[in-house]
């Protein structure tokens, strides 16, 4: 385990651990300069001199990193629980070990809307990254994947993205806001000219995914609440085409190894878009054409789903919302439930898996079969002005339902939340998310977020 590093905090602009003067508890602190009449009496300038003197991050430890051109931060390497032990409920493995952080952005929310694995260990990935209150640009990165290197960064002003998928053969890379998707050359970063998609009423959903020729980007719900999925099939110079699906309301999607395209949908809302009673969870599956050839109703209602190999399909949902498993069920009315089906002539479930995880952040399958999750958990070990610190819980469960193990991460010990979870052909895990970075001049919880992207062993 590589020996704990002393934060190179920029003052009054980062965050750390310090020993209360008073209590003798570690604290965790953002340091920001105090602006408000309120702020300078919460954050006294004893609080600062101990910040300053004593700062020490307790996640990471810097063992060299990867360049910056001033978007991103070098990688940090080293271990996601040190100074924290998880809680592993019994499975916590060998796997899940923290390789590296790579960090970004802006002076005011920044938040992750994709991360796609490409060829020869790259990673992409896209961000949101907020100027001030009400305005953002889009960052694109490509990372190396093997030791966090930042390999090109691209800055999009007053650029907006829901999502990021690679386009056909992966020397595209598409990126879809919420009315045109953008092409992007995913050797230098260059961005190609806009492509205006989407129906007055309505708009592209962050759900966007890689298919053979390009990305499938999808158009659903509008303020006129008239349900129909609509996908637009999108190549980095262009819109390929455009189809109409069905009558609903997408949640999630993903492309299978065949190219088959699966789509969670949601039936039978009510009219201001909200779930009823007879609301029904459905999967629908389209060939290679985008034309749908099967259709089957699940037990409960799809939040994330995930393609594996040997066409298999992973679905995850909130166990209050499954008549079969949830409610007075097997895995009662809290948590998650998570199921894997087969696909042959018939969509057959092979097993059905309790989780902690009622609202899952990010979902994925690697090459073997075995399924990742990502979900916010809580510390309360480290206190800091709420006593509890939010971090992401990352948990993996073998292709036979069996639990592996179960890993916490945080950035710099600072609440911490998931957006976005790949695997690799070598099973490596690669996270998205966000972390509060400090406290703003207006709000005393802070809106000043930052974005990273996290390797993981499997």
């Amino acid at each position: 385990m590589n020996e704990p590093r002393l934060h190179e905090t920029e003052p009054f602009g980062r965050s750390c651990v310090v020993v209360d003067p008073w209590s003798g508890l570690p604290r965790i602190w953002a340091v920001r300069a105090p602006s408000s009449p309120f702020q300078r009496l919460f954050v006294p300038s004893l609080w600062i001199a101990a910040t300053l003197a004593a700062c020490h991050d307790p996640y990471a430890s810097n063992a060299g990193g990867g360049a910056s051109d001033g978007f991103g931060e070098d990688a940090d390497t080293g271990t996601d629980t040190e100074g924290v032990e998880p809680e592993c409920d019994g499975f916590c493995g060998s796997g899940g070990r923290h390789q590296w952080t790579w960090r970004s952005g802006g002076s005011g929310s920044d938040r992750p809307t994709g991360l796609v694995v490409g060829r020869e260990d790259a990673i992409f990935a896209s961000f949101t990254i907020g100027r001030s209150t009400y305005d953002a640009d889009l960052l694109l990165a490509r990372l190396d994947g093997d030791d966090g290197e930042e390999v090109w960064t691209e800055l999009e002003a007053d650029g907006a993205s829901n999502g990021l998928a690679l386009a056909g053969n992966g020397d595209g890379l598409v990126s879809a806001g919420e009315y045109v998707a953008l092409g992007v050359d995913a050797r230098d970063g260059r961005t190609l000219p806009p492509v205006e998609l989407g129906s007055p009423g309505r708009m592209l959903r962050s759900t966007i995914v890689s298919g053979p020729e390009g990305a499938y980007v999808f158009e659903a719900l509008g303020d006129d609440f008239e349900f129909e999925i609509t996908v637009h099939e999108v190549g980095a110079e262009g819109l390929i085409r455009s189809v109409a699906i069905a009558p609903y309301e997408i949640v999630d999607a993903v492309v299978d190894s065949r190219g088959h395209l699966f789509i969670a949908a949601v039936d039978e809302l009510e009219s201001d878009g909200s779930l009823g009673a007879s609301s029904r969870g459905l999967i629908l599956e389209l060939n290679a054409d985008l034309q749908v050839v099967r259709e089957r109703e699940l037990p409960g209602l799809p939040r994330r789903i995930a393609s594996g190999p040997s066409g298999t399909l992973v679905v995850h949902g909130a166990a209050g919302d499954d008549g079969a498993a949830g409610g007075d069920g097997v895995c009662g009315r809290s948590g998650g439930v998570l199921r894997m089906y087969s696909f042959g002539a018939t969509m057959t479930e092979q097993w059905t898996e309790c989780t902690d995880a009622r609202s899952l952040e990010a979902l994925a399958v690697g090459p073997d079969g075995d399924v990742v999750l990502a979900y916010d958990g809580y510390d309360h070990t480290l206190e800091t002005f709420r006593d509890w610190t939010e971090l992401v819980v990352l948990q993996k469960i073998g292709r036979d339902g069996t639990r592996l193990w179960q890993r916490e991460f945080a950035v710099d010990g600072m609440d911490t939340t998931a957006s976005r979870l790949v695997i690799d052909d070598d099973n490596e895990i690669f996270l998205a998310g966000g972390y509060l970075a400090g406290v703003s001049d207006t709000s005393l919880l802070g809106d000043d977020t930052d974005v990273f992207v996290a390797k993981f062993s499997p």
